[in-house]
This record gives C-alpha cells, structure tokens and sequence, in this order.
C-alpha cells in the first residue's frame, strides 16, 4: 500500500541510456529512510552500516544497522520526552534541529540525524566553523535563527569549544 504523503512524480518518464532497468523487485524497499533504519536495524541488525576511516584510510569505528537503529531509537526518544520541564516537552514533531558535529565524528552525526527523523523532528546539519574568527562562525547565529531552530546538537568537543561568557555559560550567538 502506497503511503498518500509520498511525493507525486511529474515531469516526462525517464528511460535507461546505459545498463539495464531496475527489477520489479525495487518497489519492495521501503518508502521513507525511518522505514528503511527500522527494516535493517531490525532484520539485519549485525551488518555494518557505517565505517569511519581516519586521514590514512584506516578503519576506526564500525556502526552496524542495529546499533544504529537502537541508539537513533533512544534519542528520539529522550528529544521528545526527556527535554523541558513535566508539564510540558520542550521539542514536538515539526521543530527544527541543529546538528552541529564536526567531520571526524559521522557515527554522533548519523544517530542525531536518524534521531530526529524517528522523533517527526527536522534535523538541520551545520558545519563546524573552523576557528572562532572564521567567517561562518559569525553567521552561526543568523542561521540558527533564520531556520527557527529550536534545539542545537552537538559533540562534546564542539560544545566545550563554543565561545563562554565571565560566569561560564555559552555566549548568546548574534541573530
């Protein structure tokens, strides 16, 4: 059964240049990236689904479909139920998220992604700035705002790297 909020095609019908056409067999993936995360966290949970390589191409880290699956589960689920206070969550489906994880840590970027779609939550990916005199670090604030983000994620490094104000606490960005 066909989900009725699945994009429309339009526009003429495409036919293969090179190679041949894909097999019917393809109309039984599924429809959206949760459905897929819950389809091979579920069934094949101990295939490799991301392997971080360090600057010399060697494998560091391994993330099977499982994990991610499982972790990306207790996220969403933490996002939407553990933040704010009793009465009220501070995230509901629909809000926007910064995800801000620097380049050397996909596997922390992947589970906040897959976390926030699982939560009905937007995940907004920002790059790292570089330095604090680099230029994107100074429009941070601009983005953040003009995207109406509710909630920004982020490492520890990135979050221990953040400009502090006197008393400690994270300097307000301008925007």
């Amino acid at each position: 059964q066909a989900d009725p909020n699945q994009p429309r095609p339009e526009g003429a019908m495409t036919s293969v240049v090179r190679g041949e056409p894909l097999g019917a067999g393809v109309t039984a993936w599924p429809p959206a990236l949760e459905a897929a995360l819950h389809r091979w966290g579920t069934t094949s949970g101990r295939m490799p689904c991301l392997t971080a390589l360090d600057t010399a191409g060697k494998p560091t880290v391994t993330l099977t479909y499982g994990k991610l699956w499982s972790r990306s589960v207790k996220l969403a689920y933490t996002l939407l139920h553990k933040l704010g206070g009793k009465q009220e969550a501070l995230l509901k489906p629909g809000d926007k998220v910064a995800l801000v994880y620097p380049n050397n840590d996909p596997v922390a970027f992947l589970v906040a992604f897959y976390g926030c779609l699982l939560a009905e939550l937007v995940p907004v990916p920002i790059e790292v700035p570089l330095t604090r005199k680099d230029a994107g670090s100074q429009q941070i604030g601009f983005l953040l705002g003009s995207c109406c983000v509710t909630v920004a994620m982020t490492s520890d490094a990135c979050y221990k790297g953040l400009p502090k104000t006197p008393t400690g606490d994270i300097s307000q960005f301008k925007g």
